[in-house]
């Protein structure tokens, strides 16, 4: 039977592990004739995982879902005499893995190295690796980040190695410095030191935590405080996590450290997994939700958290339009009755730089002025945001120096009410008389009760008045009709007009307009009064003719009934009885 030599062995499995695995999975070369290689292993996490982790500030928890994890890399070298007798040389790494965890799989790997000795074992290390290596660890649902967080902000602190930002971790501006340092009240009140010494205790979340000790007994004479250390120093020691004896931790020489970016782990962990939900995401099709077409990913944007896709083409013409209208305050999802919304990220991707700076300063200009304390100077050559006090109702342009009333913008004018136009007061009559307190208390404040009550009695006699009253053609004069026919006179230039149509009439023979048949108030001399029914023109001709019009209009029944040189008026109130 034909017996394969080491080397045939190594050649046969790095070609297999090349036909199983992508470029970006494995990479096999040459080192001092040897073969090596590296596997980047993509962990499978189960659905429905999440990291947590404690936010100090408030002392909540914080938990965010996973669905990708940052690789284990395991670089390795195969001696002349593997798989027959020797195992492969390896080395391995993982950012987000303390030194515990690390130590484990390094001893799960040298024992499925013992399982299956003089075989090759490559491939069973990866998929350990990629398969059950969270489950071997203990890391079923959930990772809790807690610990790893404050030993990281320890570190920093000490190292005054990076600023904080709200929850993020943001690099100095002098990078070679690096002098900025966390807050003083997020830092635990422990001395540390990066230095390896004998009284240092390497601990499992990376830190070292630094002991003083004393040699001798102190003297009688000495102080309490230095007593209470002596003795303490003495005691066994336990830790608050496991209550054990502490002890140092001795960490594989296989285990690799890789330096985290300027972030926390948990902010690693959460960038490298919306990175690599972007990249599967840009290797699908999605059907677009306007259009319904099919689109590559690369061509799609998705919303979150809902994920409702479309595509770029129709998500910027919708972008467009909403800036164009003003509306930047929030870009939604398009779907109906959905609160998702796009991502900065994301808007500046499909619009494009260009109307993306237009985008940013409309935006600007709406979160200004939302701002109570922010004002524009109303200057149409100066025009930039002013700050003010918020009770103040002056503000001062620090580039012009013009000093103005905020509510006018007009040169401030003190305690004198603003000057307002007769539109602005109607809309400020109307709001006040349908708010609730709140708003009639901060009206009030800005415009004054008095100077407000007295424009709503204006607001309601003018109101009252265009209604009820017609004015003068002539001298524009207001006419309120009490009774009678629709021929008026003014009270202020006695001019005759016509009440329906507002059109001057002959003082001499002001009742022509309403007998001229190609008048549009033809026969309406009575229109809208409280007669049963309109005069017929007859009458109407002979009253005219007769100058007893007016005597009709009045009702004095027996002035009217006395004599007549018409003969149709007796034969018209004849046939009426």
């Amino acid at each position: 039977i034909y017996k394969m030599s080491d080397e045939e062995n190594q050649l046969d499995e790095v070609c297999v592990l090349q036909s199983i695995y992508t470029e970006e999975e494995f990479i096999s070369e040459k080192l001092a004739d040897q073969n090596a290689g590296q596997f980047i292993t993509y962990i499978k996490v189960p659905e429905g995982f999440f990291i947590t982790y404690k936010n100090f500030k408030d002392g909540n928890m914080i938990h965010v879902p996973i669905a990708y994890l940052p690789p284990i890399v395991l670089k390795f070298q195969l001696p002349c005499d593997y798989p027959s007798r020797s195992m492969p040389d390896y080395q391995i790494s993982c950012m987000w893995l303390p030194v515990k965890k690390l130590n484990l799989l390094c001893k799960r790997l040298d024992e499925l190295w013992a399982e299956n000795n003089g075989t090759v074992i490559l491939y069973t290390w990866t998929q350990f690796l990629k398969e059950e290596s969270l489950e071997y660890l203990g890391i079923h649902q959930s990772l809790d980040l807690t610990r790893r967080y404050l030993g990281e902000i320890r570190r920093f602190g000490s190292r005054n190695r990076y600023r904080q930002n709200g929850d993020t971790i943001v690099p100095s501006k002098n990078e070679n410095s690096r002098t900025q340092a966390i807050s003083a009240t997020e830092l635990p009140n422990v001395t540390l030191s990066m230095n390896n010494s004998r009284n240092n205790v390497d601990h499992p979340d990376g830190f070292v935590r630094k002991s003083e000790k004393v040699d001798e007994a102190p003297p009688p004479s000495a102080d309490m405080s230095t007593r209470k250390r002596f003795y303490h120093q003495r005691r066994p020691t336990f830790s608050r996590f496991t209550h054990e004896r502490s002890q140092p931790l001795i960490k594989d020489p296989r285990i690799v450290f890789q330096s985290l970016p300027s972030m926390y782990t948990h902010q690693y962990i959460v960038a490298y997994n919306e990175e690599q939900t972007k990249i599967q995401f840009q290797k699908n099709i999605y059907l677009c939700e306007i259009c319904f077409q099919d689109k590559m990913g690369e061509k799609c944007i998705q919303f979150q958290p809902c994920n409702h896709v479309y595509c770029k083409d129709c998500i910027k013409e919708y972008f467009e339009t909403r800036i164009k209208d003003g509306m930047v305050q929030t870009m939604p999802c398009p779907y109906d009755k959905c609160d998702s919304e796009a991502t900065q990220s994301q808007i500046k991707d499909v619009i494009g730089p260009n109307l993306y700076d237009k985008y940013d300063d409309l935006l600007l200009n709406a979160t200004l002025n939302k701002m109570e304390d922010i004002t524009y100077c109303p200057r149409q050559s100066c025009g930039i945001p002013v700050m003010r006090e918020v009770d103040d109702k002056m503000a001062v342009c620090s580039s012009c120096r013009f000093v103005f009333c905020i509510f006018c913008k007009m040169t401030y004018h003190g305690v004198e009410p603003c000057k307002l136009k007769s539109e602005e007061k109607r809309q400020i009559v109307e709001e006040y008389e349908q708010a609730d307190k709140e708003t009639k208390f901060r009206l009030e404040k800005r415009y004054g009760k008095k100077q407000l009550q007295a424009m709503v009695q204006v607001h309601k006699s003018e109101s009252w008045i265009s209604t009820n009253s017609k004015a003068c053609p002539s001298c524009g004069a207001n006419i309120e009709k009490s009774d009678g026919c629709n021929k008026m006179i003014c009270w202020q230039c006695k001019e005759f007009f016509c009440w329906l149509c507002r059109k001057t009439l002959d003082p001499n023979a002001p009742y022509q307009h309403y007998l001229d048949p190609s008048s549009k108030c033809n026969n309406q001399l009575f229109y809208g009064t409280e007669l049963d029914e309109e005069p017929p023109p007859e009458l109407l001709a002979a009253l005219v003719e007769e100058d007893l019009l007016e005597i009709f209009e009045e009702g004095d029944e027996e002035e009217f009934m006395h004599g007549f040189a018409h003969p149709f008026i007796p034969r018209y109130f004849l046939l009426l009885d």
